[in-house]
């Protein structure tokens, strides 16, 4: 049994599977992996595409065989690489929230709150150690690594 996805009714809510994939960050996390694998959803859900193999035989001489497979992307998993697409157009470049809230002329600055920033240890070990380093000889062609002790 095949089944079609249908268009969602627009209205004010953005379709069911953008819907869905902002509302439930496992579900975009699943479809992210998929997209940087260059495979379908459903294959990394472990779906493995049939293939049926027609014999046909003139006297119990084998003259031709074919293989059909099965489609490896589906219409649902074309439906949820759309859905991402429109789903990143909805996203601020700058802070990677909603666009329509960010930017909302309405609000004054006030609805957003920055917490105190906390300090990446190895970033800050990093820093200490270039500074050492910024009179070297092109000093941009330098590699580093960070290790913990």
């Amino acid at each position: 049994m095949q089944h079609r996805v249908r268009a969602q009714p627009q209205g004010h809510q953005p379709p069911f599977l953008i819907r869905r994939l902002t509302d439930e960050p496992a579900t975009l996390a699943r479809i992210e992996t998929a997209e940087r694998l260059r495979i379908p959803p459903r294959r990394l859900d472990g779906w493995e595409p049939t293939e049926t193999t027609e014999y046909e035989y003139d006297g119990g001489r084998l003259v031709r065989s074919v293989t059909v497979r099965e489609p490896e992307w589906s219409e649902q998993d074309r439906a949820w690489m759309a859905a991402l697409a429109a789903y990143r157009t909805t996203r601020c470049p700058n802070c990677g929230g909603d666009l329509g809230e960010c930017t909302d002329h309405e609000s004054d600055g006030h609805t957003f709150v920055v917490p105190d920033p906390v300090r990446c240890r190895a970033r800050t070990a990093l820093a200490i150690k270039q500074a050492q380093y910024q009179d070297a000889t092109q000093p941009e062609a330098l590699l580093w690594r960070v290790e913990r002790r």
